[in-house]
């Protein structure tokens, strides 16, 4: 199989705002690659993937590069809000073409995968991508199929927690604010737990309705890692649709609080950091008054315990952290290409960007753009 050419004829980056321009904007910012209510993008590279960094990374292509060099495409149709839609971007490389718009981590990955090797035995949606239709892709999930001599790296770029939310309507007990990370990894492998003076049932008739996110997103298997449970084959007690309310019967996704503001009993896990983004950008906001609730006793925001009422900023000493990344070939992540200046090292247009990330809920990082060998995976064989 024949691996993406690293070199992209007549591409130009464009330059960085100055933060002070960017801060003038802020108030009245709209992201136009971002929100519920604006377009998918128009582009020369191609980016899909996680829900947990697809606004952050809008933000990037949009603020930072004003010229449309970088297409970051969400992870469900950013007007609609339709999952697996056909989407038709345009780049350099593979020119125009359509395929299943990839809905989180796993699937932006499989797509990618499928991109660079047509003979991918990736598990594909219903429109697979073509060869080189997507450059990168977006993940909040850490490396697989981890190999030195990778010819895919996972690159860093900021800092996200997790952390479980109720809706503000909620009729669960005060004491969901005080789970430990113990009583959720037990919940969550359905064994009833007593908090507070009351016994939580997450069971069939009892009196907590525990969520995960769709399959394929980074956030469900990042949960299921910490919570040690399968994400492919969920316990019996963790839904991946809504059981009550007027959403009842709809599919859970990810960082959308739709779930437990119809489910009075819901609980869900929760991105601090798209908590935050959507707090501070109203154009997509998908809370729908989800509350983020403490874990081991430890607040998700620094000195603010929901980060309420607007914002906040993510508490790094949250016990449920994780890095993020961007997912590209490891040819095009070394040397001077344009992808290389734009994420791998510390001086990448992405890592010299902390405004940015800032403004969308994340922390940084002292390993912002690293390419070690520990982040690589994939053999070509593999792909």
């Amino acid at each position: 199989m024949k691996l993406k050419s690293p070199v992209r004829p007549g591409r130009r980056l464009a330059t960085l705002l100055t933060a002070g321009a960017v801060t003038l904007g802020m108030a009245g910012f709209v992201v136009a690659q971002a929100g519920t209510a604006s377009a998918d993008p128009q582009q020369l590279f191609t980016a899909v993937g996680s829900d947990t960094t697809q606004d952050v990374m809008n933000a990037f292509a949009n603020v930072t590069l004003g010229s449309n060099e970088l297409g970051s495409w969400n992870a469900v149709n950013p007007v609609s809000q339709v999952q697996g839609d056909t989407i038709t971007p345009a780049n350099a490389a593979g020119g125009q073409c359509s395929f299943t718009r990839p809905d989180g981590s796993g699937q932006g990955l499989n797509a990618f995968r499928k991109s660079i090797a047509p003979t991918s035995t990736a598990a594909q949606l219903a429109i697979a991508p073509e060869p080189n239709c997507i450059d990168f892709s977006r993940s909040s999930s850490g490396v697989s199929n981890q190999n030195n001599a990778g010819v895919l790296v996972w690159i860093p770029f900021a800092l996200d927690a997790v952390t479980g939310a109720i809706g503000s309507a909620s009729t669960l007990p005060a004491a969901v604010n005080t789970f430990t990370l113990a009583n959720l990894t037990a919940l969550y492998n359905c064994t009833a737990q007593t908090v507070g003076g009351t016994t939580f049932n997450p069971n069939t008739g009892g009196n907590i309705d525990l969520y995960i996110p769709q399959a394929g997103s980074g956030t469900l298997t990042f949960w299921a890692t910490t919570l040690g449970f399968s994400a492919t084959a969920p316990p019996a007690c963790d839904h991946q649709t809504i059981l009550a309310g007027p959403n009842a019967g709809q599919p859970v996704q990810e960082h959308d609080g739709t779930d437990v503001t119809s489910d009075p009993i819901g609980y869900t896990p929760f991105s601090i950091a798209q908590w935050i983004s959507q707090s501070n950008h109203p154009s997509i906001d998908r809370r729908h008054s989800a509350v983020l609730e403490n874990v081991n006793g430890v607040f998700p925001c620094s000195g603010n315990s929901n980060c309420a009422p607007s914002g906040g900023t993510l508490n790094s000493s949250f016990p449920i952290t994780r890095d993020v990344y961007n997912i590209l070939q490891t040819s095009q992540a070394t040397g001077t290409g344009p992808l290389a200046q734009l994420f791998a090292g510390p001086n990448s247009q992405l890592c010299q960007d902390i405004f940015t990330i800032a403004a969308y809920g994340f922390a940084t990082i002292p390993n912002c753009g690293s390419t070690a060998v520990a982040q690589r995976g994939f053999t070509t064989a593999q792909l």
